[in-house]
């Protein structure tokens, strides 16, 4: 991966990618971090996985026992066991995405796409739910 000299581009996997030239305040473009952050990011393979889980959260999610509310049968327990990895796992997603785009500034930053905000709302919500389920 190459850092281009305009210091908002990214060279990587054979695409010119322009993210903002600082991210959250301390994550430069020369930070070594945010340019594996980078390459993570725009990996074609990372997309897939990122669909994969989405897909396997929904399956989970239309295969619950909604009569159950307890969570009291094996199935629900272990859809609910599952479930809190999806959650891990979609926070690291929107956290590394975070780093890699820049939040708020920048024409490619995290926030100026909508499904970010789709996707930070059901993360946020995912969270508060299992906030309030521990309570």
């Amino acid at each position: 991966m190459l850092l281009i000299n305009d210091e908002v581009s990214f060279l990587v996997h054979g695409k010119r990618y322009k993210f903002c030239k600082d991210s959250l305040g301390m994550f430069s473009n020369r930070n070594p971090f945010r340019i594996v952050i980078v390459w993570i990011i725009t990996w074609h393979v990372f997309q897939k996985i990122i669909l994969l889980l989405i897909i396997l959260n929904s399956v989970a999610l239309g295969m619950r026992n909604y009569l159950d509310p307890q969570n009291s049968t094996n199935w629900n327990k272990w859809i609910d066991y599952f479930d809190t990895y999806f959650t891990v796992a979609f926070c690291i997603e929107c956290v590394i995405k975070f780093i890699g785009l820049g939040l708020i500034f920048g024409k490619e930053a995290y926030l100026k796409d909508p499904w970010n905000w789709l996707d930070l709302t059901l993360v946020i919500a995912s969270i508060l739910a299992k906030y309030v389920d521990a309570l």
